[in-house]
């Protein structure tokens, strides 16, 4: 019981610190398994261009590269879904979830649709929520990267960030409501995060 009340003091503390100072994006892995920052390198933050996606100026797109504003809505629902299923530990509905993701794209060519089916394949194959928690991470970040090209969100979303997360790697999930409930830990450590984006729709 000390220990647990330790644990979740320095989440608070940590999030204190967070709070206070900008928080980048968490740092991808490269292909050789290596880390940019220990390599020296400056990572570039992930846009649509680099992602292979074209923009329209101006007008929210009704389309990206062939992901519809109504798909695109269809799988940020079903992310919402399964964040909330992990936040339960329930690998079952996760992975079911996960099914339901992968059949909204269906044979989607796009490369951004691409990576969220990789991601949701995984999901839907794996019976433990510890190790499918390691696939939403990346999986949350692609569809970070779907919000805010598509602009499909039909309610305002949070993105909100746990430091503690993969030994205190730290990770980003988005949630359709301010009060955290974090996906990474569930009943362990619930409320351990904070808010650092407000994406209105």
């Amino acid at each position: 019981m000390l220990v647990f009340g330790l644990i979740v003091t320095s989440c608070q503390n940590k999030n204190k610190v967070n709070n206070e100072t900008a928080v980048e994006s968490p740092d991808s892995i490269l292909n050789d398994g290596s880390n940019p920052k220990t390599l020296g390198t400056e990572q570039v933050p992930a846009s649509p261009k680099t992602l292979g996606i074209e923009e329209v100026p101006g007008e929210r797109s009704q389309t990206t590269e062939g992901i519809s504003t109504e798909i695109a809505q269809e799988v940020i629902t079903h992310y919402l879904e399964l964040k909330n299923a992990l936040v339960k530990s329930d690998n079952q509905k996760a992975a079911e979830i996960a099914g339901k993701i992968k059949k909204v794209l269906g044979k989607n060519q796009n490369k951004l649709a691409k990576n969220i089916l990789f991601e949701v394949e995984q999901i839907a194959l794996i019976d433990n929520a510890e190790h499918q928690r390691d696939r939403f991470k990346l999986l949350s970040e692609h569809i970070y990267t779907l919000v805010n090209t598509t602009k499909a969100n039909e309610t305002t979303l949070y993105r909100q960030y746990c430091p503690m997360a993969f030994d205190n790697e730290g990770a980003y999930w988005l949630s359709a409501e301010k009060e955290i409930r974090n996906p990474y830990f569930g009943d362990k450590m619930l409320k351990c995060g904070s808010i650092k984006e407000t994406i209105d729709n």
